[in-house]
Order: structure tokens, then C-alpha cells, then sequence
């Protein structure tokens, strides 16, 4: 991971929290890694924006109250497709929305 992040030298790594998990072990996991990948990237002196889900969707993907998960995944597909020309999975289309959030967040300040 390191050689990626240093072949790729971003300045800022958006990473998203999580809802409350049901499961203990899985939101311990998560925790975990969140905080391993902070340090890493705190390390070699790369900002790290720690970014709510339900602050990344109304700014980019703007659902409606009480979507489905498959709903908010069809809509972060459809914006990464209407804004930046890509077919892509659900999860890179999310990375791509979140990124975009973090972006002009950082430009507004």
C-alpha cells in the first residue's frame, strides 16, 4: 500500500465512516482499518478527510429521503456516469462521488 501511495502521491485520502453496524466484531473491524489507514496516510504527510455517507449523498448523488441501498448504489452509478463519462461498480462509483464531495469541499474553504 505504501509503494501505491507513494507511486500516486495524493494530497488528501477521503475516507468514509460508517453507519452503525449491527454486528460488533464487524464495526470493531472497521474501526481497526479506518485507523491503521490514518496512520499510514498521516505518515507520509497526506491529509485524511474522514467523510459521513450521509454527508457525500447530498451533496453529490442528492437522494431521496428513505432510499434502499440498491437505490443509493444505482444513483452513485448513474453520477459517475453523467458526470465523468465512466461505467463503473457500485463501490468505485460510491469512491468517485465521495472524492468529488471531498474536492469541492476542500476548494469552498
Amino acid at each position: 500500500m505504501v509503494a501505491a501511495v507513494a507511486s500516486h502521491a495524493p494530497d488528501v485520502v477521503a475516507i468514509e465512516t460508517t453507519f452503525v453496524s449491527v454486528n460488533a466484531k464487524t464495526g470493531i473491524d472497521l474501526a481497526e482499518l479506518r485507523g491503521r489507514l490514518r496512520q499510514v496516510f498521516e505518515i507520509g504527510g497526506i491529509d485524511v478527510e474522514l467523510v459521513a455517507p450521509g454527508t457525500w449523498r447530498k451533496t453529490t448523488i442528492k437522494p431521496p429521503a428513505r432510499s434502499k441501498r440498491k437505490e443509493l448504489k444505482a444513483l452513485s452509478k448513474a453520477y459517475a456516469l453523467q458526470r465523468y463519462g465512466v461505467a463503473v461498480s457500485d463501490d468505485e462509483a460510491d469512491a468517485i462521488a465521495i472524492a468529488t464531495h471531498v474536492a469541492a469541499a476542500r476548494a469552498a474553504v
